[in-house]
């Protein structure tokens, strides 16, 4: 039974094999509109399901996968959107905008740091100042004396005295027990006028200037003395020369419009500063011989230092008429040395035709500061800014000129020397640039 079942089924699959592919052959291809028509497909599958609704939408064709122009993530779109330039390689690039500044340039000219106003602002200039002044010495009583417990020394003629030595000046007889009192102090000085010279070079593009300048005068006053040796006449003598090498710079301010300019200029650097005092006191010889005393006695001063030195001067310019007001603080610190001679002639002979004498010198470290301050008017030609004028009041006073600090008790009259000078009057001042 199961064999003719097997047999069978052979048959049957061995008589319908040569016709399956004629029978596909013959079969019509298909059109490609009903093949390609996705609403008809889905509309069977809807009738089959017979539910419209739980249908999913049709997936978006390949267009809809595709990003459009343009498209970013959300990130970057809060980012700085920079322009692209150019947008494209065929568009011409936007004109070139002006070049950067050019931060290594050095010593140039630039309208910034160098404005017209101040007129040229760099190359050589000059200053000539005329002070018109009243100097002053107020020199202490010095004096030569013997303590009590001291032995007189004899001075011969001409014979200075050491340093171990008491500064003591004693008479043969009969004026054995005196001594001779040298306190010449200082008379009253006339009027002078004491010039200043400067020569700079101002750099461009902020970076100041290099000025060289000296200052001098001299003067003389001579009137009557009452002093130890009783009345008689004085000369006074000094002599002034300090020069600065400094360097300048002009710094600019916050107070500046087209009306009104305010500009701070200072200037540091070294001071050599000399002076020179002589006081000199006499009388006749006669005069001199019936009282017993001294008929000619003295001192002299001179030092010379060198040390720091800075001014600073405020500006304050009304630009439409070129006037302005001008205040300067100017101050140095010298570190000099100090030499003093004392010196006194008698009306006693010691030989045929030489009278005795007795001198005594000293010499010392001292700090002497020097101070200077001015006040007064400019004026800058709105036409013509390189040349200023400027006149003013002018006061300057110099500590421990002749001040010897060495002594136990310097302020007492017992051997100290004390002196300053000072000086007041009118400063005339013209400025050139070229």
């Amino acid at each position: 039974m199961a064999r003719s079942a097997r047999l069978w089924l052979t048959v049957a699959f061995l008589a319908g094999w040569p016709a399956g592919p004629a029978a596909r052959a013959q079969t019509p291809a298909p059109q490609p509109a009903a093949a390609t028509t996705a609403p008809a497909t889905r509309t069977e599958i809807a009738e089959l399901l017979d539910d419209v609704q739980n249908v999913p939408a049709p997936l978006p064709g390949p267009a809809a996968t595709t990003p459009t122009e343009g498209w970013e993530p959300e990130f970057l779109k809060t980012l700085p959107q920079p322009l692209d330039q150019p947008r494209s390689l065929f568009q011409a690039p936007p004109p070139p905008g002006p070049p950067p500044p050019d931060l290594e340039r050095y010593f140039e000219p630039d309208p910034t740091l160098d404005p017209a106003r101040w007129g040229n602002p760099f190359g050589w200039f000059t200053n000539v100042q005329l002070d018109v002044i009243h100097p002053h010495l107020n020199f202490g009583q010095m004096r030569l004396i013997s303590p009590p417990r001291a032995v007189p020394v004899h001075v011969g003629p001409g014979g200075p005295l050491s340093r171990s030595q008491l500064p003591t000046l004693r008479v043969t007889p009969p004026m054995l027990s005196q001594h001779v009192i040298i306190a010449p102090g200082a008379g009253q000085l006339p009027w002078t006028v004491a010039p200043r010279l400067e020569i700079g070079y101002r750099l461009p593009s902020g970076f100041g200037a290099f000025a060289f300048s000296d200052r001098f005068f001299m003067t003389e006053g001579i009137g009557p003395f009452a002093g130890p040796a009783g009345a008689t006449t004085r000369t006074t003598r000094l002599g002034v020369n300090y020069s600065d090498w400094d360097y300048i710079n002009r710094e600019y301010t916050p107070w500046d419009n087209p009306r009104t300019n305010w500009s701070l200029q200072w200037r540091a650097g070294i001071r050599l500063a000399e002076t020179w005092t002589a006081v000199r006191a006499d009388q006749s010889f006669a005069e001199a011989a019936a009282r017993g005393r001294a008929f000619i006695q003295g001192d002299s001063n001179y030092t010379v230092g060198a040390g720091p030195h800075f001014a600073v001067e405020v500006d304050r310019k009304d630009l439409p008429s070129g006037f302005s007001f001008i205040m300067r603080f100017d101050i140095a610190d010298t570190f000099t040395r100090v030499r003093q001679l004392f010196e006194a002639s008698t009306t006693t002979f010691i030989a045929p035709g030489v009278l005795q004498r007795g001198v005594y010198n000293q010499n010392f470290w001292n700090q002497v500061p020097i101070l200077n301050y001015q006040v007064g008017v400019g004026w800058q030609p709105p036409q013509n800014p390189n040349i200023a004028l400027y006149v003013g009041y002018v006061y300057e006073f110099w500590w421990q000129l002749a001040s010897n600090m060495n002594y136990l008790n310097p302020y007492a009259n017992q051997g100290a020397t004390r002196g300053s000078l000072s000086d007041q009057g009118l400063v005339f001042r013209a400025q050139f640039k070229w």
